[in-house]
């Protein structure tokens, strides 16, 4: 079947290394966890998206804990939870110094808490007003669909020729302190709040 869109080597060469190393760490927590007795085929979609939380997770540099007492780096699902089980791989597993704690809210009461929060209907078409109450707290917001990051969001999950590719805005994410890596960026989509790509 023809391709309907040519695309550069650069660019192919970003999807098959994101998906890569997405696929990499999916294979390492499940290795680690001992999941004998599940399928062990492809991954499912919310399986890669759970593997770039953790990417996500280890390509930034996290500002100090707002609680010197903070023990974990907790993510969060607000709202609807499409991973399931497999968010819960990522349990224990050392970000910036502690181990991993997923955290499954319903109300957005909690999320300042949170350093990564995944936001899942129906809170996902109220991200404007949760971006502005995060505005300055080291609180990286992710979402489903191109709408998400023109809408609020920081980091949006988009399927682009049949693969996970993300968008970011890096201008919205400045100002909490994070600092994302060259490398996640060259892997992105940059969109900007403006509209521009």
């Amino acid at each position: 079947m023809p391709r309907l869109f040519k695309w550069s080597a650069q660019v192919r060469s970003h999807f098959r290394r994101m998906n890569g190393y997405a696929l990499t760490i999916l294979i390492a927590l499940l290795a680690t966890t001992g999941s004998s007795g599940q399928s062990h085929g492809a991954p499912n979609e919310y399986e890669v998206k759970a593997a770039f939380l953790y990417n996500f997770a280890k390509f930034m540099a996290w500002p100090p804990s707002p609680s010197p007492t903070e023990a974990t780096f907790t993510i969060c699902i607000l709202g609807d939870d499409p991973f399931g089980p497999a968010l819960d791989l990522l349990k224990g597993k050392p970000v910036d110094g502690r181990p991993v704690e997923v955290r499954r809210l319903t109300k957005p009461g909690e999320i300042g808490r949170c350093r990564i929060v995944f936001v899942g209907l129906p809170y996902a078409r109220e991200i404007a007003g949760l971006a502005e109450n995060l505005k300055d707290k080291p609180v990286l917001t992710v979402g489903d669909g191109q709408g998400f990051v023109r809408s609020g969001g920081m980091v949006g999950f988009v399927l682009t020729d049949g693969r996970i590719r993300f968008e970011i805005d890096p201008d919205r994410i400045a100002p909490t302190g994070l600092t994302v890596s060259s490398q996640l960026l060259n892997l992105a989509i940059i969109t900007r709040a403006g509209g521009s790509s």
